[in-house]
């Protein structure tokens, strides 16, 4: 999420899909990014399942210029749980 916050200092037009819903997130770092996202007016919408993400998908598309996949993160221990875990 690092990255949104730069593309959005430069000025550029951020949106974020979640796969999940925010009141779920427990990572610190997570939690502490999506806060200042948040912090920022980022546009955050939460997709928590499959047919979510597809409800929303005028959101990347056609306009996106860039789509970042940011879906594993980082410090990955164990088998990946849903959202994540099924692919979509």
């Amino acid at each position: 999420m690092w990255l949104l916050r730069y593309l959005h200092s430069w000025g550029r037009d951020v949106k974020v899909i979640l796969l999940g819903r925010i009141s779920d997130a427990k990572e610190e770092l997570v939690v502490d990014n999506l806060g200042i996202l948040r912090g920022l007016n980022v546009e955050i919408i939460e997709a928590p399942t499959p047919y979510d993400l597809l409800a929303h998908q005028e959101v990347f598309h056609p306009w996106a210029e860039v789509i970042i996949d940011a879906i594993i993160g980082t410090g990955i221990r164990g088998v990946l749980r849903e959202p994540a875990g099924n692919g979509y």
